[in-house]
Formats: structure tokens, sequence, C-alpha cells
């Protein structure tokens, strides 16, 4: 009532302090002696799963799915809650959607995207207690981007500002949003452009909890007027950044509800324009889907993808138990995009390739996950997929300029010999990739790892070293050799294994 005697006052009604409350008891006295003839019109404050007196369904941004009276979402003219909502939207149409992700079929993480931006409207409707980060990190920029705005499209559009958010907003924006949009997913592009490193650690803490912080309400001077009411939401975070969402906190609850995903999303630059250009064309088709046949189903329906819900937890729980405490609590957001994936399946996402395992890569990223991580081998992924990134600018893999090295803006990384019999030979091993050590100290301090981890690369066998433990030397550039971490085939298989593509050639 409140709301709408402002409203009043702000389209010119002669509404003041003094006569307020007397406008208050006229529009209760006529709505009382009016209700049975009123169009009766229903409206929430967010997105998501509602239940009104006359059915339940789901609002999305300014569409109703679901029975009986529409619902629809009320919020202030003006707000940049507004832009938020009319982002929720469609544009363009399905067979042009599934064009798009097409181009990026073989990656693992593009399909990822796709289940865990579904796998937010689950929550609520399984009935799971909890809210989930997936993250995507790495210095490359190859594909993080684009993976949320495929993950973005799914619902509405994906483009900053709108279904993406850049990770440098406000807490109380952060939250705010989250709240707008409920059981949709959050999405925040690239973590370094946070305020405050602690505004990242807060901010998964919270979403993990599904609830911000009261907050007291500002008055005169340094005195504070009550709280504001806490924003809630249950839903689905996905990020990005060069570090690790975990990398922030040492939170282990939080650990347990992030999902964390290094290296590059996407097997080329080209892949990713493609899928970009695609999805700014053509979004919010998949997630409508999704949300009319949830809504269409039966309590008996429900029950039954609760039930297979309960199943995937299980098997995935056995399995990912084995690696720790932190890996078997992550066995839930497994088994939660496990059904997303059935579910997309079912309203025709097509199935990944044979030779694409999405499920695979959330496994081995739960293995790796949380405080019970191998971080020595996540850490060697890191590195390994940095030089990768960045292939042109080792010695061996570099390109030719009027017959001349091209040399790197930044400076040779290390050496990568096409052919690796020219490598080091020590003890029966020869080295395959050399890494100056100030690369791969600046590249571990960026991703939040500490260098107690090449100690561990040496204990394992991933490093080579002379007879008497030092550090080899390797040719990096035209000007000579350089001391460098050299990695040896044991080691780069590793690296290899961990992510899941034999990218040495």
């Amino acid at each position: 009532m409140r709301y709408l005697v402002g409203t009043l006052g702000d389209h010119g009604a002669g509404v003041t302090t003094g006569n307020a409350g007397m406008v208050v008891k006229f529009l209760n006295e006529a709505l009382m002696h009016n209700q049975d003839v009123m169009p009766v019109e229903y409206v929430t404050a967010r997105c998501g799963w509602v239940e009104s007196p006359e059915g339940k369904g789901f609002v999305l941004g300014r569409t109703w799915v679901g029975s009986g009276a529409p619902v629809r979402v009320q919020v202030e003219p003006g707000s940049g809650e507004e832009q938020i909502l009319d982002a929720v939207c469609s544009r363009g149409d399905w067979d042009g959607w599934l064009r798009a992700l097409a181009h990026g079929a073989l990656a693992p993480s593009l399909h990822l995207a796709v289940y865990g931006s579904v796998a937010s409207v689950l929550l609520s409707f399984l009935g799971i207690e909890a809210g989930y980060v997936i993250d995507w990190s790495g210095m490359t920029s190859q594909g993080k981007t684009t993976v949320l705005r495929a993950a973005a499209s799914v619902w509405g559009k994906p483009t900053d500002g709108a279904m993406v958010q850049s990770w440098n907003l406000t807490q109380s924006r952060a939250e705010g949003t989250a709240h707008l949009l409920y059981h949709l997913p959050i999405i925040l592009d690239d973590s370094k452009n946070a305020r405050r490193a602690e505004d990242v650690a807060t901010l998964i803490y919270q979403h993990s909890q599904g609830q911000s912080k009261g907050r007291a309400k500002p008055g005169q001077g340094s005195q504070a007027v009550g709280l504001r009411r806490s924003s809630t939401w249950r839903s689905v975070m996905l990020s990005t950044g060069e570090q690790s969402a975990t990398s922030f906190s040492q939170d282990g609850g939080s650990r347990a509800r992030c999902l964390c995903i290094t290296g590059s999303p996407l097997r080329s630059r080209e892949e990713a324009e493609l899928v970009t250009l695609g999805v700014l064309d053509h979004y919010g088709h998949l997630g409508a889907r999704v949300a009319r046949w949830l809504a269409d189903r039966t309590p008996e329906q429900v029950d039954t993808l609760r039930a297979l819900y309960k199943r995937r937890h299980d098997e995935y729980g056995a399995v990912l138990a084995l690696d720790g405490a932190v890996a078997g609590r992550l066995s839930a957001l497994v088994a939660l995009l496990a059904v997303a994936k059935a579910i997309c399946e079912r309203v025709g996402y097509p199935a990944p390739p044979d030779d694409c395992d999405p499920l695979g890569m959330a496994c081995d990223a739960a293995r790796s996950g949380g405080e019970d991580a191998d971080r020595p081998l996540a850490a060697l992924r890191s590195i390994y997929g940095h030089c990768v990134a960045r292939s042109t600018a080792m010695w061996g893999r570099h390109v030719l300029d009027d017959g001349e090295p091209k040399q790197p803006n930044s400076g040779w990384l290390g050496a990568w010999p096409v052919e690796k019999v020219n490598g080091l030979n020590t003890r029966g091993r020869r080295w395959v990739m050399a890494i100056r050590p100030d690369v791969v100290h600046e590249v571990l301090a960026k991703a939040g790892y500490d260098r107690g981890c090449v100690d561990r690369w040496k204990e394992r066998g991933w490093l080579v070293q002379d007879a008497r433990g030092w550090t080899p030397r390797a040719t990096v550039g035209p000007d000579g050799r350089l001391v460098c971490y050299c990695l040896s085939p044991a080691g780069v298989t590793s690296a290899q294994d961990a992510d899941g593509e034999d990218k040495d050639g």
C-alpha cells in the first residue's frame, strides 16, 4: 500500500505527509467493498518458481509460464532492476541458437555451462537446500567469457550489463541482482575486476548460503536506523577469472560448493568468436522450453525427477568420496548437472558427441577442488595451459617474420621444441617443455598457488634435474641458454591427462 501511495504522489495526486494516512484508509476501504468486482493481479518481487492462490508456475522475466492467473514481477520504475528483468527475453530462433552452440560441440565446458545454467532452476524444484558456483579460471582469455555468454543465452540477452554482469559491481548490487533473478543463474565475468579480493570471497560464501547479510539502514551521522531486509535466492552462480574463485577464500564450506574448472574452455579463438556471434543473435529459447516442460510435470513426475537426482547423487557420491570430503560433497552438484543434462536432451538440446564428456570434466574438477585437492597437479595444469595458450611465445614453436624469429611483446616464456629428441637427456629422461622461473612464479601467484608446488613437482618426477639436483639450462630465444623449469615427459603427460586433451604436438 505504501508503494501505491508513493506512486499516486509521483503521478500528481495531492498526497502529502499530512493526508497520507487518510489516503491509505480510503484505499483499504475501497478494496474491501469492491473486492468481488475488482480484477485481481498477482505480483512478485523476483523471477523463478512462484505459487499463487490460483496456481503455480515460473516467472520468466516479463513472461508467466504456468497455470492460473499470470504472476508478474514488480520492480521500481527507473531502477537498474528493469534492465536486468528486460534482459530475460528471447530473440532469433531455436535452430539459430543450436547452430551457434554447434560450433563448440566438442568443448565439454560449453555443454557444462548450458547444464549449469539450467541446473539453477532445478535447485528449488528438486528441493535442494544449497547454492552452488561453477567457475572457469586460467590466464588465457580463450573462451571463458564465451561460455558465460552461452550460459546466459539459455535464459536471455547474453551481453554485459544484461544477463552477464561484471565482478566490479558493488556488493549490494550483486545481492540485489541475485534476489531479483532468484532461481535464475547469476553470471559474473572476470573476478580480477572485483573492487576488492575479499568481495569475491564474501559473495561466493553468501551465494552458497543463499542469503545476504542484514545491513544497518543509514541514519543521521554515525547512527543507523533498523536493519535492511536480507536478500535471498536459490541459484547457481557461473563465474570466470584468471585465478579460481576458491583461491580468494579458505572457507571449507564454500570450497565444497564451488566447482572450479581450469584451462581454455574452447579449442580456438575462432571457435569462441563463432559461438559468441551466434548467441548474440539467438537466445532465450532453451530456458523457455525447460520452464514449460518443468511447469507441466505432475506431482508423480516431479517425484521421478527427484528419484533420478538421488540415484545420481548416490552414484557420484560413492565414487567421488574416495577422493576426499570436499569431492564427496561436490557430488551433489555433479548429480544436479546430470539431471540438467537429461532435461536439456528431453526438450531438444542435442547430447554431446561420444568423445566429449562434460560430466566427466565435472567429476575431474570435483576431484581436484577444495582443501583436499591435489594442488600441485592443479598448479601444473595452470602453468601448462598458460604456455599452450601462448605457444608462439615458446622458442621452438615461434613464428618467423621475414625469415627471422618474431620476438613476442612480453618476451620468450621458455622453450618447447617441436622435436622432443632435441631435449636434454638426464637419467634417461628428456625434457619436453622449459619455462622461465619468473614466468612460473608469476602464473602460480596469480592463480593462488604457492611456490611449494614446484618442490612437489620435483618429488613426483615432473621436473628434470641434473645429477646434482640442479635445474638445467635450455636454449630460449636466439640469445642463449637460460636456467628453466624443465617439464619431463611424465610432467607433461600428467598435465595433459588432467586437462583432458593431448595438446602436445
